[in-house]
């Protein structure tokens, strides 16, 4: 047995709900052969602590804030290689599971996964060989096309998902029309059309609208990963 298989799995979480991160800590360092060595609350601190930690794996929430999983994946990803990422999100349309692939994802897990399920699939990610295929992001469990989604999505026009991403990154109807440079009266046109589309009543809809499609995530392997802020200033390239 090699020296990494006789010591313990060092896994960093990333989940921004503190109830949950508390009990995911806990039950993992139960374990005997894991040990958490880190528990971040968003991507910028899940990066920051696999810079730092180098751990084995990072236990990778979506939805968080800063910069949120996927991001965070690709960054990772883009610096350390040779560290995994399993996602544990709610979310599961194809273009998340396309991205977290393209972003170099070693698994992904639904939040509503047993026990036994989660301590398994970190068991076999630890042991297995790097780069060994995954299980949940395979040609089957992911479309080619990132775009392939939903009928409500489908259902959106090209401008009407570029008026959804601007909404969910908090823009007014004003900033909106500036950014786009359409009048304020076409935006307000635009969200009428949209709300019916994607069974919506409120902007705080579309938003949740534009994270469960992974509408954000604008991928371009050529390009670093998103700068990001926080009320610190830059905290990642």
């Amino acid at each position: 047995m090699s020296e990494i298989d006789e010591r313990p799995a060092r896994i960093v979480i990333a989940e921004d709900q503190a109830l949950i991160n508390y009990m995911l800590t806990h039950l993992l360092n139960e374990q005997k052969n894991i040990d958490v060595v880190a528990q971040t609350f968003n991507g910028a601190e899940a990066l920051e602590a696999t810079r730092s930690l180098h751990p084995d794996i990072v236990l990778m929430d979506i939805r968080m804030p800063f910069m949120d999983g996927l991001e965070a994946t690709r960054a990772i990803k883009d610096e350390i290689n040779d560290v995994n990422v399993v996602i544990l999100t709610t979310f599961d349309s194809p273009r998340h599971r396309y991205f977290a692939r393209d972003f170099g994802a070693s698994e992904f897990l639904l939040k509503d996964i047993s026990h036994d399920d989660l301590l398994h699939t970190l068991d076999d990610v630890y042991h297995a060989p790097f780069g060994s295929p995954s299980r949940t992001l395979t040609d089957k469990t992911v479309p080619h096309d990132k775009n392939s989604d939903s009928y409500e999505f489908a259902e959106l026009t090209a401008r009407e998902r570029d008026v959804i991403i601007q909404v969910a990154e908090g823009y007014t109807n004003e900033q909106i029309a500036n950014t786009l440079h359409i009048s304020i009266e076409t935006v307000k046109t635009h969200i009428r059309h949209i709300l019916p589309k994607i069974h919506a009543s409120n902007r705080m809809q579309i938003i949740s609208f534009a994270y469960e499609n992974a509408l954000l995530y604008k991928y371009n392997p050529y390009e670093p990963a998103a700068t990001y802020y926080d009320e610190r200033g830059t905290v990642a390239r």
